[in-house]
């Protein structure tokens, strides 16, 4: 049983490796294209670094035949990964003060936050609405609905930045020519996918050896490895004073999460996936304090306060944020 943990732990380093070649690749193409902020964020990156969701998901539906693993790994990916936002204005707040944030980015904000309250309101007065026939809860075309919208926004040209930003960092894969950044960029995207197959299986005989609930081993073991390409990702964008490309990475991370969950539904022929209960309440609630705290910083920046100059202010609502989240943890094993 003991050899389980060190597997597990190989695993999250390739992850991470994986992730931050990922992070590095896609800020030389935000810098040798024109392709938007939005664009290389919110939805090319942010579904590759979601492919381990992806993954995990139809393989503890398909392979494993754990349902509950599922749901509760989005929502637990998706409240660690808004969470990781927050760190990284915890961890590194003299980038994040000078660094500018798109009017399209906090768009982004809003929708996240807009279908993270309706899955928090179906959950509230518990409504289990599946379309008969197809038998897929009206959740997952409410989900498809909400990414049009994200994609359709990452079609539009972004604005600036808001403000000046602070010359980048230099990054080591400046040199290599776009055919072989796009090459590695798809090679990194299919080795993230073996990885998180393996994560899968891992979790599972975790769940099974330990006596863990799906539900709680899905959120913590599978959600926070399987968020980890998004974590790392956002720092090290962030680090590369990238930071508005790290916002649109995450959120666009979170609403692909959720077109996942469409996914899983329709591959799901026994019934529905979605099962709301006290833990999920928990990681709602949290999620949308945070994605809240988060939208009012994004105001004081586009509209160049005072405070948003100010350093304390990141720090403060970084370690705010994070606190949040092992609160939460805590609450949901009670």
């Amino acid at each position: 049983m003991w050899w389980i943990w060190p597997v597990y732990v190989v695993l999250l380093v390739v992850m991470t490796f994986l992730s931050i070649i990922l992070a590095r690749l896609v800020d030389v193409l935000d810098k040798k294209t024109k392709m938007g902020g939005g664009l290389l964020g919110g939805v090319l990156l942010a579904g590759i670094t979601s492919l381990p969701e992806l993954v995990t998901s139809l393989s503890a539906i398909l392979l494993i035949g754990n349902v509950d693993m599922t749901f509760g790994n989005i929502l637990g990916s998706n409240f660690f990964d808004v969470v990781v936002i927050g760190l990284s204005m915890l961890l590194m707040f003299k980038i994040v003060k000078k660094s500018g944030v798109s009017k399209n980015t906090g768009i982004l904000m809003l929708l996240c936050f807009g279908v993270t309250l309706v899955i928090f309101l179906f959950d509230v007065f518990n409504l289990n609405w599946v379309i008969p026939g197809v038998n897929i809860h009206a959740l997952a075309l409410i989900f498809i609905a909400f990414y049009v919208f994200v994609v359709l926004l990452s079609a539009k040209k972004d604005d600036d930045l808001g403000e000046e930003v602070e010359e980048q960092k230099e990054n080591k894969c400046m040199g290599v020519s776009i055919k072989k950044v796009v090459l590695w960029f798809v090679v990194s995207g299919i080795c993230l996918v073996g990885v998180s197959i393996g994560i899968t299986y891992a979790t599972d005989y975790i769940a099974s050896t330990y006596n863990i609930g799906s539900s709680v081993a899905g959120a913590i073991f599978l959600g926070v490895a399987t968020s980890l390409p998004e974590v790392i990702t956002c720092l090290e964008l962030v680090r590369l004073k990238n930071f508005n490309m790290a916002i649109n990475d995450i959120y666009g991370s979170c609403m692909f999460n959720l077109l996942i969950l469409t996914i899983a539904d329709i591959f799901y022929f026994k019934g529905t996936i979605f099962a709301f209960n006290t833990q999920t309440l928990y990681f709602l609630s949290f999620m949308l304090g945070v994605i809240g705290l988060s939208f009012v910083v994004y105001l004081l920046k586009r509209k160049k306060t005072k405070i948003a100059s100010s350093g304390w202010l990141y720090a403060i609502v970084g370690g705010a944020i994070t606190i949040s989240y092992f609160l939460c943890m805590f609450l949901s094993v009670l």
